[in-house]
């Protein structure tokens, strides 16, 4: 899976958890990858994982973003339900 952050007014950073909660294991992350500081991660899922997406601004920089999230190989993504 690919997560791109895009529409951004700030320095992103982009991680990629799984696990619970209370015992989260990084898959990866990402700060500037994309074209100026535009985060992006790639990533191999595995079906019946939950993953969680974690964006945040690079050092003190915040604001809002949109997060693009697409297949690389044929899938079947549920984008879930969405908690901030």
């Amino acid at each position: 899976m690919l997560f791109y952050c895009i529409k951004h007014l700030y320095d992103t950073e982009i991680f990629v958890y799984s696990g619970t909660c209370s015992n989260l294991t990084c898959i990866g992350s990402d700060n500037d990858s994309g074209s100026g500081t535009t985060s992006s991660i790639t990533f191999t899922s595995t079906t019946g994982v939950e993953y969680f997406i974690y964006v945040d601004g690079n050092g003190s920089s915040s604001g809002q973003f949109v997060l693009s999230v697409s297949c690389i190989n044929a899938c079947n993504a549920n984008a879930g339900s969405w908690n901030w």
